[in-house]
């Protein structure tokens, strides 16, 4: 299983997620501030699924 976790949920680190979205089986996202990982984690997944990865993002 490929792991990778993300410091910082805003537009760098969200980026760096999305190109990130078919090289992980799961992408960890962390912030400071409360809930908007998951609600950035939500966004990626729904794309993910969009393009018919296989890929859990987690905030």
């Amino acid at each position: 299983m490929r792991r990778i976790g993300i410091i910082g949920s805003g537009k760098v680190g969200c980026s760096a997620a999305s190109f990130l979205l078919a090289e992980a089986d799961e992408i960890l996202l962390y912030d400071i501030v409360p809930r908007l990982p998951v609600g950035e984690a939500l966004d990626l997944q729904n794309a993910a699924e969009a393009l018919g990865l296989n890929v859990q993002v987690k905030g």
